[in-house]
């Protein structure tokens, strides 16, 4: 909803909206469907980082409370791509930040599971979640794909160092 109320003060102004952007803007927030994804994505965005601190202070990341945090990053990750589809639907740009990737990338290394980190890493690059709150270069998901194959031993295909080469990201 925080979307929409941004278009709607937007669109409150007395100005004439005509183009075909403008049209699928109008059409894509006041879909009921949608509004009901945003609003379990931001609730859950919330929830991921206000619990991350907790887990982060217990250094419990195995435990119960850990496995059902791993849940909610899954569920909030499978929110964003339902909202993609969306934004691909009606051509509309999506956001690129997304935390559960991050959060879930990085309980994944807490645990020393760095495979599983890499592909949340990797999974976030292809929807083109690469940002993190903060950051302007939009190169922090790929700073930390870098990171986890340097720690898993992982061995890159081609086209991952290519992709890591255009961000100007060395291994």
């Amino acid at each position: 909803m925080i979307f929409s109320k941004i278009v709607d003060k937007f669109t409150s102004k007395k100005t004439s909206f005509n183009t075909d952007l403008d049209k699928r803007y109008s059409q894509f927030v006041y879909n009921k469907n949608y509004q009901k994804l945003e609003d379990k994505y931001y609730d859950e965005m919330n929830r991921i980082e206000n619990l991350w601190s907790v887990l982060y202070n217990l250094k419990d990341y195995t435990g119960p409370n850990a496995i059902q945090y791993e849940k909610l990053c899954l569920s909030n990750i499978e929110t964003y791509k339902k909202i993609v589809e969306y934004c691909d639907f009606y051509k509309v740009p999506h956001w690129s930040c997304v935390p559960a990737y991050k959060r879930l990338s990085m309980l994944h290394e807490k645990r020393g599971n760095y495979e599983q980190a890499l592909q949340v890493c990797l999974d976030a690059i292809f929807i083109g979640a690469v940002n993190e709150y903060g950051d302007n270069n939009g190169k922090k998901m790929y700073g930390r794909l870098a990171r986890m194959i340097r720690k898993s031993g992982y061995t890159p295909t081609s086209e991952i160092i290519q992709i890591l080469k255009q961000e100007g990201i060395s291994l």
